[in-house]
C-alpha cells in the first residue's frame, strides 16, 4: 500500500510540475521586433514591407510566413450585419534579407518559406520581406477606408516590440484613425493608450508598441476615408480589351472565310436513278464529308438488291445468308466488310457479331476515307480544311478573352492556371460543339423530330458552358453584362464562319450535286411520277432503298410507297405474316437499326483564409479583424 502511495505521489508531482510547461507551449522562437511600414496607393492596393528579428529557444532552419488573400468580414451597416466575401490577390513577394525562399501562392494565402533546409539558423535571425496587398472597392456603399493588420495573433509567440508606419497618398481626417491595443482597447486619433503609440504627420501615420505582445493579441488600425478616396482600377476597360480583340479576331476569320472557306454555288442536278458509279457508303459520305455507321451499314441493304446476299428475320435473331460472291470491281471496303462478315461460311448470325466486329467497322470506315483521300476524289480543299482546324481551335477566343482578362485584373493575378482550366473546358465542349453543328448542317432536312431537339439541345448546352463559365466572371466582377452580351453574339457569328470554313473542290461540288438532287428527289416525289418509274423498274424501290438508308430518309421512302403496288420483296423475309410491303419495310428498317447496334457495339473493357469582423461606421472591431497581416512558425 505504502509503494503504491508512493507512485502516485510520484505522478502527481510529475504532472504538476508538466502543466506549465504545457499550458504554454509555443514555438520554438521569440520576436525581438516586427516592424511593418505600409505605402497605401491611390488604387488601393498596399505595398508592405515588414521586418522581424527573432530569437530561436531550439534548432530551426527558419521561419514561414503566411499572408491571406481571401476574407469573410461581417460589416456592422446601418445596424445590420452584412457578410462579405473579399478576395485580395498577394503579389510582388520579395525576401529582402538575402535568405534562402521557397515562395508559393495558394488559392486563400501566400506562404513565404525562409531559411536553408541544409542548416539550422543562428540563435538570432533577421527576416525581411515585402509584398503587394490589392485591395478593391469594398461594396459598402461608397464606404472606404485603410483596414489593416499590423500585427495577427496567428504568431504563437511573444514579440517584445512593434513599429510601424503608414503613407497615404492624399490627406485625410487624423481624428478618423482607429487603433486596436494588444489588450483590445481602442485608440482614437492621436495619441497613447496601453502601451501602443499613434502620431500623425501630414499624410504619414506613425506607431510603436513597446509592451510585450501574447500569442493571442495583436494590432489593427483602420481609417476611414472620405467617398471617392481611392480611384481603383476600372475592371470595365480590360473587358473592352477582351471585346475588341475578340471582334477583331472574328474579322479576320471572316475576311479568311471569304478567301479560303466560301464555297462555289452548288449546282444541283435532276436525280431520278442511282447515282452512276457510287455505292450507298460513298453517297452517305459525301452528303456531310463524314463516313457513319449508317454509311457502312446500308451496303447491307444494297447487296440484297443486287442479289448477293438474304437477310431473314427470326423470332430471335437477324440471318445474313450469302448467295453469291461480291464482284470484283466492289471497292475495297465491301471486300472488307463482306468477307469477314461470311468468313468461310454462308449464313451469320447479327447476335454472333456483337462486341467482334467493331474493329471492322472502324476499318471500312478508314478506307471509305483513303479513297477520298485521293487527289482525283478529295471533297474539301487542303487549305480550307487546315484553317477550319486551326481557326477551331481558337474558336472561343473571344470568350475567353474577356473572361480571363475580368479575371486577371479582379483577382490581380491567376491567369495562367485559370485559362488553362476554362481552355480545357472549352476544347471538351468545342470538339462536341462543332459536331453538332457539322451534322445540323447537312442532315438537319432527313432527322426525326426528336433527333432534330436533341442536337439542338446539345449544341445549346455545349456552348452554355464556356458562355456560362464567361457570365459567372463578369458577375461576380462587376464587368458590364453589355459586354458579355455583345461577346456571345460575336462569338456566334465566329463560330458559324469556321463552321461553314471548308471549301469543296470541284470534284467535291459535282458529286454533291447530285446527290442533293437524289436527296430531294426522295423527299418530295409525287405519287404520279413514282408510279411512272416503278412501271419502267418494278423493283425501283429496292434499287433506292440503300441509298435513302444512308440519306437517314428510310421512313419518308417508304411513305411514299404506301398506297403504291410494289413487287414483293425476294430478298427479305420475316417469321412475322405481314400482310403487305409497306409494314414488311417498316420491320426491315427496325431490324438494321438492330444490325448496327450489334456491329458497333464495343466491350465495356475497350474502352486557409483570413477572417474577422469590421465596422463601416468606425471604432467597432476587435483586434485583428482587419485586411492583411502575417503569421506563420518555424520549421
Amino acid at each position: 500500500m505504502k509503494k503504491i502511495v508512493k507512485l502516485l505521489l510520484i505522478a502527481f508531482i510529475g504532472l504538476t510540475m508538466l502543466a506549465p510547461v504545457t499550458a504554454e507551449a509555443r514555438e520554438a522562437f521569440d520576436i525581438i521586433y516586427h516592424n511593418v511600414d505600409v505605402t497605401v496607393n491611390e488604387d488601393g492596393s498596399f505595398d508592405i514591407v515588414e521586418e522581424m528579428q527573432v530569437h530561436f529557444n531550439a534548432n530551426r532552419h527558419g521561419i514561414y510566413v503566411n499572408i491571406p488573400s481571401e476574407y469573410h468580414m461581417n460589416w456592422d451597416v446601418d445596424g445590420a450585419e452584412v457578410c462579405k466575401y473579399y478576395k485580395f490577390p498577394v503579389t510582388n513577394v520579395r525576401v529582402l534579407s538575402g535568405h534562402e525562399n521557397d515562395i508559393s501562392h495558394y488559392d486563400s494565402f501566400t506562404r513565404i518559406k525562409l531559411g536553408s533546409a541544409s542548416r539550422y539558423a543562428n540563435t538570432t535571425e533577421t527576416y525581411k520581406w515585402s509584398y503587394t496587398l490589392n485591395t478593391r472597392d469594398l461594396d459598402l456603399g461608397g464606404v472606404e477606408m485603410v483596414f489593416l493588420n499590423i500585427i495577427t495573433s496567428g504568431w504563437d509567440t511573444t514579440t517584445d516590440a512593434t513599429r510601424f508606419t503608414l503613407e497615404l497618398p492624399k490627406s485625410f481626417d487624423a481624428s478618423k484613425i482607429y487603433t486596436s491595443t494588444p489588450h483590445g482597447e481602442m485608440l482614437q486619433g492621436a495619441g497613447e493608450l496601453d502601451g501602443v503609440r499613434v502620431s500623425v504627420n501630414g499624410n504619414k501615420i506613425t506607431g510603436e508598441c513597446n509592451t510585450q505582445i501574447q500569442a493571442n493579441e495583436a494590432i489593427t488600425i483602420q481609417v476611414l476615408l472620405e467617398k471617392g478616396y481611392f480611384s481603383f482600377p476600372d475592371i470595365n476597360h480590360y473587358g473592352i480589351i477582351g471585346l475588341i480583340a475578340g471582334l477583331v479576331f472574328t474579322l479576320i476569320v471572316s475576311v479568311i472565310h471569304a478567301i479560303y472557306g466560301r464555297d462555289r454555288e452548288v449546282i444541283q442536278t435532276v436525280e431520278f436513278h442511282v447515282p452512276a458509279g457510287m455505292t450507298s457508303a460513298e453517297v452517305g459520305t459525301v452528303i456531310d464529308e463524314e463516313v457513319n455507321d449508317r454509311d457502312i451499314i446500308s451496303l447491307l441493304l444494297d447487296w440484297g438488291r443486287r442479289g448477293i446476299i438474304t437477310i431473314h428475320e427470326t423470332q430471335k435473331d437477324l440471318i445474313l445468308e450469302k448467295k453469291s460472291e461480291l464482284e470484283d470491281s466492289a471497292r475495297n471496303y465491301e471486300h472488307t466488310m463482306f468477307n469477314r462478315l461470311f468468313n468461310n461460311r454462308d449464313k451469320v448470325a447479327m447476335s454472333k457479331l456483337r462486341y467482334k466486329f467493331y474493329n471492322t467497322m472502324n476499318l471500312c470506315k478508314n478506307q471509305v476515307n483513303r479513297y477520298y483521300a485521293d487527289k482525283t476524289r478529295q471533297l474539301s480543299t487542303n487549305v480550307s480544311i487546315a484553317l477550319q482546324l486551326i481557326l477551331a481551335a481558337f474558336s472561343f477566343l473571344p470568350v475567353v478573352l474577356l473572361t480571363a482578362l475580368s479575371h486577371y485584373f479582379y483577382y490581380r493575378g491567376g491567369m495562367i492556371v485559370f485559362i488553362a482550366i476554362v481552355q480545357i473546358l472549352l476544347l471538351d465542349s468545342l470538339m462536341y460543339l462543332l459536331i453538332y453543328l457539322h451534322k445540323i448542317r447537312f442532315m438537319v432536312e432527313a432527322w426525326k423530330w426528336w433527333q432534330k431537339m436533341l442536337c439542338q439541345l446539345g449544341v445549346f448546352i455545349l456552348f452554355a458552358i464556356p458562355v456560362g463559365i464567361m457570365f459567372t466572371v463578369v458577375l461576380k466582377t462587376g464587368v458590364r453584362v453589355s459586354q458579355a452580351l455583345v461577346v456571345t453574339g460575336v462569338q456566334i457569328a465566329l463560330m458559324m464562319f469556321i463552321m461553314f470554313m471548308r471549301r469543296r473542290t470541284d470534284y467535291g461540288n459535282q458529286e454533291l450535286g447530285r446527290i442533293l438532287g437524289l436527296r430531294e428527289f426522295i423527299r418530295t416525289a409525287d405519287e404520279d411520277r413514282l408510279k411512272e418509274l416503278v412501271e419502267e423498274n418494278p423493283y425501283y424501290f429496292y434499287d433506292i432503298l440503300p441509298y435513302a438508308y444512308a440519306l437517314g430518309l428510310t421512313e419518308i421512302w417508304n411513305e411514299h410507297f404506301k398506297d403504291l403496288t410494289v413487287s414483293p420483296c425476294e430478298w427479305y423475309d420475316s417469321y412475322r405474316p405481314y400482310n403487305d410491303h409497306y409494314a414488311l419495310m417498316h420491320s426491315l428498317e427496325s431490324q438494321m437499326h438492330s444490325a448496327q447496334r450489334s456491329m458497333t457495339s464495343i466491350p465495356e473493357s475497350s474502352g486557409g483564409g483570413g477572417s474577422g469582423g469590421g465596422s463601416s461606421s468606425g471604432g467597432g472591431f476587435s483586434g485583428g479583424g482587419g485586411f492583411g497581416g502575417s503569421s506563420g512558425g518555424s520549421w
